[in-house]
């Protein structure tokens, strides 16, 4: 995000998943509340409960399994890090500085980062749109697989179509996608919520 206020050129297109400004009035109890759960049901316990209280109640998959595995893989220190650092981030000074295409990508059941915390963002960013996905939660891209991937590539094929020859200045990081924004990328961006599209300059 602060690269792209910069008006750094590298970032060519944003998506923002299930996320939020910030200036969330921290509550120093949600924070003791998390620690006391994790200590009372254990670590594994904790993050799977936590990953299906997030979920819309129909998901599952191997990728749901992949995800859990993959928060249990970080230690509660961390996580709790991080849960402190989202409720301490305010970025609503530096939203409109914000001057490529950006898709605001949310879940309808969204417990963490409702519909107002989405289009809050899409009112503050200048060239942002919003797609609600229904029947998905706060990891839509798991609830909602299909349609979050057509959204992540359609809205990247408008950002392709409307830089045009600015994006064939740029290499990407393999031949796939070389030539622009691939579904490739579109299906990366399925795994890692508020990924930056970015590309580095080639060499001459």
């Amino acid at each position: 995000m602060k690269i792209a206020t910069r008006g750094d050129r590298r970032v060519l297109a944003m998506v923002l998943a299930n996320t939020s400004a910030g200036a969330a009035v921290r509550d120093s109890s949600r924070l003791d509340a998390v620690r006391t759960r994790i200590d009372h049901t254990g670590w594994p316990h904790f993050a799977r409960e936590y990953v299906a209280s997030r979920l819309a109640p129909m998901t599952s998959g191997p990728q749901v399994e992949q995800y859990v595995r993959s928060v249990i893989g970080a230690t509660p220190k961390v996580f709790v890090q991080t849960m402190a650092s989202i409720l301490e981030q305010d970025l609503r000074p530096v939203l409109s500085k914000v001057d490529c295409p950006t898709l605001v990508l949310t879940g309808d059941s969204d417990i963490s980062t409702p519909l107002a915390a989405a289009e809050e963002l899409r009112a503050a960013i200048p060239k942002a749109e919003l797609v609600v996905l229904s029947r998905a939660g706060h990891f839509s891209v798991l609830d909602s697989r299909r349609n979050s991937r057509q959204d992540h590539f359609r809205f990247l094929l408008a950002v392709k179509m409307a830089l045009g020859r600015l994006i064939k200045r740029f290499d990407c990081r393999n031949d796939a996608v070389a030539d622009g924004l691939t579904e490739e990328v579109a299906m990366a961006l399925t795994r890692v919520p508020g990924l930056f599209v970015t590309a580095r300059r080639a060499s001459r």
